[in-house]
């Protein structure tokens, strides 16, 4: 379940942070942003399927019988500025809560590895008024509230790699991708074939 959103300089959101319940009711006059909110979730998806995160803005999608923008400018709010963020929490289910946490691959020193949220934060960054490229790209498992968070993948603005540990292992792997793909959706579904290739 969605447990969180949070928007910053997207579309007529100048910054919006959001706490979801299983019942909830929006109510807002026309362009205030209900379709916006509404629609995260299956942005989030669609960039997560896609090669080019612009082909989700300015193509038509699985979900939308037009374009989300004509412009990339149209994704800014006011139509000012070079950047937004999106970012989304999600609850983690109870099962694999319990299966995270009694892992036998779980062995990092020192944290008692009890994760209960996940969250995945992106920001974006429009290049020469033409096209956005991914600026931030970072993935948590949220433990207990006085633990630090676990970052599983960390990409950030002039680097020219990105980081991905998987759950319980010390070691790190760095790789390089386009700025215009999610690190998240190249990432193999199974670490440990990830792992064993990526040492070799």
């Amino acid at each position: 379940m969605i447990k969180r959103i949070k928007v910053s300089q997207y579309r007529c959101f100048q910054a919006l942070d959001i706490e979801l319940t299983p019942l909830m009711v929006l109510a807002g006059a026309n362009g205030s942003g209900k379709s916006t909110l509404l629609e995260l979730p299956t942005l989030f998806g669609e960039l997560l399927a896609s090669n080019d995160i612009n082909d989700v803005f300015f193509e038509v999608t699985p979900s939308q019988n037009e374009a989300r923008a004509s412009t990339p400018i149209e994704l800014l709010h006011q139509l000012q500025g070079h950047t937004f963020s999106l970012s989304l929490e999600v609850q983690i289910p109870k099962p694999i809560q319990y299966e995270l946490s009694h892992s036998l691959d779980i062995t990092v020193p020192s944290v008692n590895f009890q994760p209960a949220i996940i969250r995945y934060t992106l920001a974006f960054e429009l290049i020469n008024h033409e096209q956005f490229q991914i600026a931030q790209e970072h993935l948590l498992l949220l433990l207990k509230p006085e633990q630090s968070p676990y970052q599983i993948i960390q990409r950030d603005k002039g680097k020219q790699t990105s980081t991905f540990q998987a759950e319980g292992q010390s070691q790190t792997f760095q790789f390089t991708i386009s700025p215009k793909q999610l690190a998240l959706s190249s990432l193999p579904a199974d670490h440990r074939f990830f792992f064993s290739h990526a040492f070799v």
